[in-house]
């Protein structure tokens, strides 16, 4: 008579897709595309790996922004204006 145990661990998965992160804004990752819609006029936007390396800064001119991102992985999107700051942390598949 055998006997058999069977362990299962669940991971909390990083979105792949957030939206209305807060108020208007909301970031959606496709493939290896992140865009960033419902921005502040004259918003900057970093984009940083998994490592914390800086891929990405802009300053953007109009409330949309869009990033290829190099490879599938765990990326983080930091934008700030109109007095507001965040952190998103985002997965690209």
């Amino acid at each position: 008579e055998g006997r058999f145990y069977l362990s299962v661990k669940m991971k909390q998965k990083t979105p792949t897709a957030v939206e209305n992160v807060n108020g208007n804004l909301s970031l959606v990752a496709h493939q290896q595309t992140l865009m960033l819609s419902g921005l502040p006029a004259e918003a900057q936007v970093w984009v940083y790996d998994a490592t914390g390396k800086l891929l990405h800064t802009e300053q953007t001119t109009n409330f949309q922004h869009v990033y290829e991102a190099p490879v599938a992985g765990t990326y983080f999107v930091r934008t700030q204006g109109a007095g507001q700051a965040q952190t998103i942390k985002v997965l690209v598949e």
